[in-house]
């Protein structure tokens, strides 16, 4: 699916999850850029993705070959397991990340944060679901990859588009949800508020997730909602009103 002029998606449905698994391809001056490449039995269908990617373009091929930079939002399986596809492609993944990489994919190296590898696409760090999550702010387009993010706080089971807005009330549950029993603490729920307010500061116009529907339009607001269930939580697990767990080792 084409999300916007410079950016496609291919979704992949785990019957497990019961959502999709997407892995994005972003054209920028002749060359391709995959943000997440899904799990390393769906490695083929990335000819999908690329493919579409480069019917935009007369100088590609339409192979993997045209993939130049792979940006990995983080180090799971489903988002790192179709590397194995592309030996030929750069791999970038945080530092607090690449170091939990035990096993394929051995070629990643580690994602500068202070600056972009692929020129208007902003590395920002947003940790919470592991501790090297990053998202990408594509400027040119104005479409934010996010990955897994927010994870279960929102668990969005479409493809293709999505417009459904949580009330304060569902994010906030989201958001307890998320984030007990892993980072339920002050400090983890600061962390995770700090993460959606850099998000919001982007301005994006599309929000891609690592997995559900892409968000076109209303980006801002849909943020702002889960920033104030977040504000809310911090609130009241400041004055310890929620208990929660801590993060596992």
């Amino acid at each position: 699916m084409r999300v916007n002029d410079d950016v496609t998606v291919r979704g992949v449905r785990e019957s497990g999850w019961r959502r999709f698994n997407n892995a994005y391809a972003l054209h920028r001056a002749n060359k391709i850029i995959l943000i997440d490449t899904g799990l390393q039995r769906h490695a083929s269908l990335l000819h999908d993705v690329v493919s579409l990617a480069a019917a935009s373009g007369s100088s590609y091929t339409g192979t993997l070959r045209d993939v130049e930079t792979v940006l990995l939002t983080h180090w799971h399986d489903d988002h790192v397991g179709g590397c194995s596809a592309l030996p030929t492609a750069t791999k970038y993944l945080h530092a607090h990340d690449l170091v939990r990489l035990t096993s394929s994919p051995t070629d990643v190296l580690p994602l500068p944060v202070d600056r972009a590898v692929v020129s208007a696409v902003e590395p920002i760090e947003v940790g919470c679901h592991t501790p090297g999550s990053v998202a990408f702010h594509d400027r040119a387009s104005r479409t934010l990859f996010i990955g897994d993010f927010l994870g279960d706080a929102w668990v969005d089971r479409s493809t293709g588009w999505t417009d459904v807005l949580p009330t304060i009330a569902e994010a906030r549950v989201g958001v307890e949800r998320l984030l007990d029993g892993r980072a339920g603490s002050v400090e983890g729920v600061s962390t995770f508020l700090a993460g959606l307010q850099r998000l919001r500061e982007c301005d994006a116009r599309f929000l891609c997730p690592g997995h559900g529907g892409v968000r076109r339009g209303d980006v801002e607001r849909f943020l702002t909602v889960f920033i104030t269930a977040t504000e809310r939580l911090l609130e009241r697990t400041s004055h310890g009103a929620v208990v929660m767990r801590d993060a596992p080792e």
